[in-house]
């Protein structure tokens, strides 16, 4: 029986982000490239694959996803100039589904319409905990960046936006369904109710995070016995119209 020798991949594929470069693993038998990396070779089965540094490769997209618009202002898409999720193909390798960064909010259309014509090149992100690769136009060519200012607003807004609602009463607080609602969403953003009002945004502050509000609305749908879809919960912002939407849904408007 053959043993093959492990090597921790995911920690020198890490490291390699923190030194500005990208890393996949090559076939020594076929060629084939594993890219995210692969200890094994998943075109012909070789155990024998070896690292390969692609910083300066360059990529296809062959296809693009519709964009989600329950939540299509995330902290991601604001820190990276917009982004849309892509399939990549680098030469050699199997197509998988990334990010590319830094394109508009209407890229969807056009990137679809021009894939062939679009040639993509690795893009290291600072992330809050660790570093990933995302791709980006080969033509994109960054720009200065205000390192204090936006760290400064990242943290101060926050702040100012989760102050003022606090302050303010629920005057309907002993309702059935605006208890249930500000519980819901207590449990699913896992804040406490009490800093809950009518016009807290669930987005703004609370967290856009497309996740938690689908908890949110299973929990609705736990205590009140009715359904908000996600497409309907995409026009809905603060507490105030999900409260709306579940009496709507309930007859009691």
């Amino acid at each position: 029986m053959r043993y093959a020798k492990l090597e921790r991949i995911v920690k020198t594929y890490y490291d390699a982000l923190e030194e500005g470069k990208v890393l996949g693993r090559k076939c020594t038998c076929c060629g084939h490239i594993e890219f995210p990396p692969y200890l094994a070779c998943n075109e012909c089965g070789n155990l024998d694959t070896e690292w390969v540094d692609l910083t300066n490769t360059r990529a296809k997209i062959t296809q693009v996803l519709p964009p989600l618009n329950v939540f299509p202002e995330t902290p991601f898409a604001e820190a990276n100039g917009g982004f849309v999720a892509v399939c990549v193909k680098i030469d050699q390798a199997d197509p998988y589904v990334t990010s590319m960064v830094h394109v508009g909010k209407d890229a969807y259309e056009s990137i679809r319409e021009n894939m062939e014509n679009i040639t993509v090149k690795p893009y290291i992100i600072q992330g809050e905990d660790t570093k990933i690769c995302s791709w980006v136009d080969v033509n994109y060519k960054e720009e200065p960046k205000k390192e204090e200012s936006k760290k400064n607003a990242a943290k101060t807004e926050p702040a100012e936006k989760k102050a003022a609602p606090v302050q303010q009463t629920v005057p309907d607080a002993d309702d059935e369904v605006t208890r249930a609602v500000i519980d819901a969403a207590a449990d699913a953003y896992e804040v406490d109710a009490s800093g809950i009002t009518l016009s807290t945004d669930i987005r703004e502050d609370l967290a856009p995070q497309s996740m938690k509000m689908i908890v949110m609305l299973s929990n609705i749908e736990d205590a009140l016995d009715v359904t908000i879809e996600i497409t309907e919960a995409g026009n809905l912002n603060t507490i105030q119209d999900f409260i709306n939407a579940a009496k709507e849904k309930l007859g009691r408007n």
